[in-house]
C-alpha cells in the first residue's frame, strides 16, 4: 500500500516529552496520535461537534 490507500493525513510535531532519549517516540504516545489524528477527522466531516458536547 502507498500513500494514496489512505484519504485522511494529519501532520502532528512531536513534543520533547515524547520522545526517548534516543529520540524515538514512545510507544504509548502512538495511542495518543491516533485518537488526535480520528478527532480531527471527525471534526472536519461534520461527525463531531465539539461546541455542543456536554
Amino acid at each position: 500500500m502507498d500513500r494514496t490507500s489512505y484519504p485522511h493525513f494529519l501532520a502532528i510535531t512531536t513534543r520533547w516529552k515524547d520522545n526517548d532519549v534516543y529520540g524515538h517516540v514512545n510507544n504509548v504516545e502512538y495511542y495518543s496520535f491516533f485518537d488526535t489524528v480520528i478527532n480531527d477527522f471527525l471534526i472536519r466531516a461534520g461527525e463531531l461537534d465539539i461546541t455542543a458536547a456536554t
